[in-house]
């Protein structure tokens, strides 16, 4: 039974996993820079996750209730491999990342406040980040746009993001920020596997 959990340890890099149901009619409160894991299908708590900073790692479908998930200063969503996310989203950090290789189903729109940044998840490299329910994607927006296979595929070679709820773009040009980078199979900064620097490529995102 939850009534509240509040993380506060004054800045430090804690991490905390939260395995077993949890009910209520409370919420969870992260401040740390550090990750929280939550991992059951059966969380039925009402209160919502609010996070002021760090890191929500999102393991199982129902494993943040039936609340909101509040993304303030500088967090993250994570939305491991499998999973997808209901909840509603409300973002007001000003770096936001959305990150894994699950699914979003409630609306997201990307400002100049949020980064999409598909990555496997749990692991590393290269993700498929979906987004089921409509992405708009507006002025200052920024993309990680992650190369591990210069040959590879998409979702596994390189980054992919995934919109089947429908894509709209609001962003005037040259405002969308598109930063790359080659990473190993399990994330780690490297150069990408395949890659001949005379050769020309293409990768769709």
């Amino acid at each position: 039974l939850l009534d509240s959990v509040v993380r506060n340890d004054n800045g430090g890099l804690n991490n905390l996993t939260l395995n077993g149901q949890i009910s209520g009619p409370a919420g969870i409160t992260w401040f740390t820079p550090g990750a929280l894991t939550l991992t059951n299908n059966g969380n039925n708590f009402s209160g919502g996750v609010d996070m002021r900073e760090g890191t929500l790692y999102f393991g199982a479908n129902n494993a943040a209730g039936t609340g909101t998930i509040t993304l303030r200063s500088v967090s993250a969503l994570n939305v491991v491999n499998g999973t997808t996310v209901n909840n509603p989203l409300n973002i007001t950090g000003t770096t936001v990342t959305l990150a894994g290789n699950g699914t979003v189903a409630t609306p997201v729109t990307a400002n100049s406040s949020v980064i999409l940044a598909p990555s496997a998840s749990p692991g590393g490299g290269p993700g498929n980040l979906a987004f089921s329910n409509g992405l708009t994607v507006t002025n200052g927006a920024t993309i990680n746009f992650n190369i591990y296979d210069a040959n590879g595929t998409a979702g596994t070679g390189y980054s992919l993001i995934t919109a089947t709820g429908g894509l709209n773009v609001t962003a005037t040009p040259n405002t969308i920020n598109l930063d790359v980078f080659t990473i190993s199979s399990t994330g780690a900064s490297a150069p990408a596997i395949n890659f001949n620097f005379t050769n020309s490529y293409s990768w769709t995102f």
